[in-house]
């Protein structure tokens, strides 16, 4: 695999639906995306996760997903 395919953290979230949201949100526009949990799978109310939610795109990606995803929150 070249670097420029290797995972990197874009950003955490406190909850499941914010980091599956930017996922949906990167993907439609055709960046892959993954999400890693901390919480062992525990939701609490509200959907925060133990730990957070970290969401991870390909090195290549990472300015385009930023602007997608996160910096329109920020």
């Amino acid at each position: 695999m070249s670097a420029s395919h290797d995972p990197v953290k874009l950003a955490s979230f406190a909850t499941a639906f914010e980091a599956e949201r930017a996922v949906a949100t990167l993907e439609s526009a055709g960046i892959p995306a993954m999400i890693k949990s901390h919480g062992g799978g525990i939701i609490f109310g509200g959907g925060h996760v133990p730990g957070g939610v970290e969401l991870f795109v390909r090195r290549r990606d990472i300015d385009r997903a930023w602007k997608l995803a996160v910096g329109e929150t920020v």
